[in-house]
């Protein structure tokens, strides 16, 4: 009996013309084909750098579009379609109303997939009449025909034409539900700033938001949208009453205009009784970048922190890598301890240098509200030095530890009744006190990692992990309540034993024999990557050699009956470390080990 599949995945499989005739073939031939992704391939002959074009393949893709009745969702994402081949992809859907989705990204770094401002003219013109695609990804596509290249280097010239067709096609779209327009430099600066501002097409964007009803999730970030277009997109939703989800996270200079265009932030929150999902990350809310540079103030945070005590539909925010400092999270805390619709919390800390949530002062004003809070269910405190320590980009330690902060938040988890998943990974803590919350999280049956109960893969991979992290995913792990439905786990590249890349540190096996123990009970991973931890004490800089963490994992391995792949490679095991795991793999049939 004939099987035909619903999803196929060729993403990055160096996939050129004659394959994208292939799978236009497969496309008008594979009735129960629903999504297909063939991105970052080179289905016109050409990828980011090199190549001939030709658009053969992609008006063969675009020709079993018209008749193709199937299939709900495409990536072309990073295939430099070109005008040409956006246009015949364009001109197929504007007879296919069977597609969904479409992502046609494209990265900003290097070539547009659309080819920049034409093609966004054609994208425009099939959006004025398809009313049956719900969702396009058209972010980093050179929009306005401008980009900086890896080098730092301004391509191009400003022109708002594609983007202003794009807005005018919304004031009159009746089926789009999802769009993506970040990365695109729509208001001529980079996301360091550089280049000249203007506000010409994110105000044609705001304009269409006034009238359109149907676009319920919208991402503006990585734009550089300044104080003048923030102004002019909170105005538009201080009108509009669909948009449900507003992406406007920032890059490496924040892109809303810090404080002042917090504040206008503030003032649409006040009045909108539409949004449920708002994400501020990384937007120098409180006037300091991520090194901490600039001046401090907390009006802005203070602003939005007045609007959630007034707002009651908003149940996501992200306020992550902002350097709230003290004054910010006190503000912010204090407001939660009233609002309760708010649901999701991000306040996390991804940087190398300093804190969002201001240390361990910050953490007892966040213990504070979670005593009192009965609205929130998830809250991402990761990476914000709460025992008042960091470790620098050299791994050298700073800072002085105090467990203050972090016994004031297990405290406040002892009595809170709502949260059930909490991110408190990459704060120094010591090994005292990740056990601490541990056994709270026991008793709670409270993820300290920020594992969803339905979450079925992980990727811890390069976090800067230590031992007493370790102890907390041990702790999910131990938890089938928690992470019963997660199946692949990535802890590759940490320092799980306590040891840096560059040999630094003190070798400890107490946190992966905490992991250990954890796989020894827990029934639901099938795939484990622990490569490049130092669990022998080894690293490329040499060290003293021990089996006592190896071993833990080998002891572990031959009781876990789930597991069926573990990639322990880059460890430094030596012959006695892998004969260990060889003996307890053996008898596995089919297990797939990575040494």
């Amino acid at each position: 009996m004939e099987t035909k599949l619903a999803s196929l995945n060729f993403e990055s499989k160096n996939l050129g013309v004659a394959s994208a005739v292939v799978i236009a073939s497969l496309i008008c031939a594979n009735c129960a084909l629903t999504s297909l992704d063939i991105s970052n391939n080179s289905l016109c002959g050409v990828n980011a750098y090199a190549g001939t074009y030709t658009a053969e393949g992609i008006t063969a893709i675009a020709d079993a579009l018209r008749v193709n009745g199937g299939l709900t969702k495409i990536s072309l994402a990073k295939n430099v379609l070109g005008e040409e081949g956006t246009k015949a992809i364009c001109e197929a859907l504007e007879q296919n109303k069977t597609l969904k989705e479409l992502d046609i990204s494209g990265d900003r770094f290097e070539k547009s997939t659309i080819g920049g401002t034409a093609g966004a003219k054609h994208v425009a013109k099939m959006l004025g009449v398809n009313g049956a695609l719900t969702g396009i990804d058209l972010s980093g596509n050179q929009l306005c025909g401008i980009w900086t290249d890896d080098d730092g280097d301004q391509n191009g010239t400003y022109t708002a034409e594609g983007i202003t067709a794009i807005a005018d096609a919304l004031r009159v779209n009746g089926g789009l539900t999802s769009l993506n327009l970040s990365s695109n430099q729509l208001c001529g600066l980079d996301h360091r700033g550089r280049g000249t501002y203007t506000a010409e097409g994110i105000t044609a964007i705001a304009d269409a938001l006034r009238v359109n009803g149907a676009l319920t999730e919208l991402s503006l970030a990585q734009n550089k949208l300044e104080e003048e277009g923030t102004k002019a997109i909170c105005e538009a939703l201080e009108q509009n009453t669909t948009l449900k989800e507003l992406d406007i996270s920032g890059g490496y200079e924040g892109d809303i205009g810090g404080s002042a265009g917090a504040k206008h932030v503030a003032k649409m929150l006040g009045v909108n009784g539409a949004l449920t999902s708002l994400d501020l990350s990384n937007n120098q809310l409180c006037g300091l970048n991520h090194y901490g540079r600039g001046t401090y103030t907390a009006e802005g945070i203070t602003a939005i922190a007045d609007a959630l005590l007034v707002n009651s539909t908003l149940t996501k925010l992200s306020l992550a890598q902002n350097k709230l400092e003290e004054a910010g999270t006190k503000a912010i805390c204090e407001a939660l301890e009233q609002n309760m619709t708010l649901k999701e919390l991000d306040i996390r800390r991804e940087f190398w240098i300093g804190s969002n949530t201001g240390g361990s002062a910050g953490a007892k004003h966040v213990a504070k509200m979670v005593r009192v809070n009965g609205g929130l269910t998830s809250i991402d405190l990761s990476g914000n030095k709460l025992s008042g320590i960091w470790t620098d980009s050299y791994g050298n330690q700073r800072g002085a530890f105090t467990a203050e902060g972090i016994t004031a938040i297990a405290d406040a988890l002892r009595v809170n009744g709502a949260l059930t998943v909490t991110n408190l990974l990459g704060n120094q803590l010591d090994a005292e006190s990740a056990k601490m919350l541990a056994e709270v999280a026991k008793q709670k049956g409270i993820s300290l990692c920020g594992i969803q109960r339905d979450q079925t893969t992980a990727d811890f991979s390069n976090q800067n992990l230590k031992p007493p992290d370790a102890i907390l995913l041990a702790s999910d792990l131990l938890q089938a309540d928690v992470t019963g439905g997660l199946t692949s786990l990535n802890l590759s590249s940490n320092e799980l034993c306590g040891l840096h890349k560059d040999g630094c540190g003190t070798y400890t096996a107490e946190g992966i024999a905490a992991i250990a123990d954890a796989l020894r009970v827990n029934g639901g991973l099938t795939s484990l990557d622990l490569s490049n931890n130092a669990l022998c004490g080894v690293t490329r800089f040499g060290g003293t050699y021990t089996a006592e963490g190896i071993t833990a994992i080998a002891d572990a391995l031959r009781v876990n009956g789930a597991l069926t792949e573990c990639d322990l490679s880059h460890n430094g095991l030596g012959e006695e470390g892998k004969a260990s795991i060889r003996f307890a793999a053996q008898g596995k049939a089919g297990f797939k080990l990575h040494l």
